[in-house]
């Protein structure tokens, strides 16, 4: 089976799940990808991909979609230095996407121009830990940051919900088939997620038709 999912979602969820599956299902061999958000969804259009678990895909007719998880996206900041929050003066935007942008330009003006503009969340997330500075990120990405002081949340900034589904395709159409022309069953998707910390996923399981 193949799989494919966000750079984001790898470390820990995905790889947590690879983990599980090697344990519980080692029978079923599987293909993982990583990729951006576009690239994925038209690799399960065509069936290069069995399914893709992505963070606010757009919903497009023909794929079923099921709702994994929600994250809060937190306003953090790195952490005092010389007595003064380190990110107070440098504001990064992580681009969410359109939702985020709307209830962002609505809520947030009082930051200013951002010194810096992102695409991705682990790079925005990396450049404030080393450079100092604050921007929006997932409450589980930033959690082991938070415990250990590196970073803090700015109390009473406004959170946004952002949610990771898992996208399957409804169709047998392209992936029934393996790179050599043997059919291969239709995978379906089933993932546990578990209140630990910040909603990681403890388990999942698949079953093939």
């Amino acid at each position: 089976m193949a799989l494919g999912g966000e750079l984001s979602l790898w470390n820990p969820l995905l790889l947590d799940w690879l983990v599980w599956m090697r344990k519980a299902r080692p029978e079923i061999a599987i293909h993982a990808q990583v990729g951006v958000p576009d690239q994925l969804i038209e690799q399960l259009r065509t069936g290069v991909l069995d399914i893709a678990v992505l963070y606010a895909p757009k919903l497009l007719p023909g794929f079923r979609v099921e709702l994994l998880v929600e994250e809060q996206l937190v306003l953090v900041r790195t952490a005092d230095r010389d007595g003064e929050p380190a990110g107070s003066k440098h504001y990064v935007y992580v681009d969410w996407g359109p939702l985020f942008a709307a209830q962002h330009d609505a809520s947030s003006s009082a930051f200013g121009e951002p010194g810096l503009m992102v695409g991705l969340g682990p790079l925005g997330l990396s450049y404030i830990l080393r450079a100092g500075g604050m921007g929006y990120f997932r409450r589980g990405a930033a959690a082991p940051y938070i415990e250990t002081g590196q970073l803090e949340v700015v109390e009473g900034a406004p959170e946004f919900t952002y949610p990771g589904l898992c996208r399957l395709s409804g169709s047998k159409r392209g992936a029934s088939r393996r790179a050599g022309g043997a059919a291969r069953p239709e995978a379906s998707c089933e993932m546990i997620v578990a209140p630990r910390r910040e909603a990681k996923w403890l388990e999942g399981r698949i079953a093939t038709d």
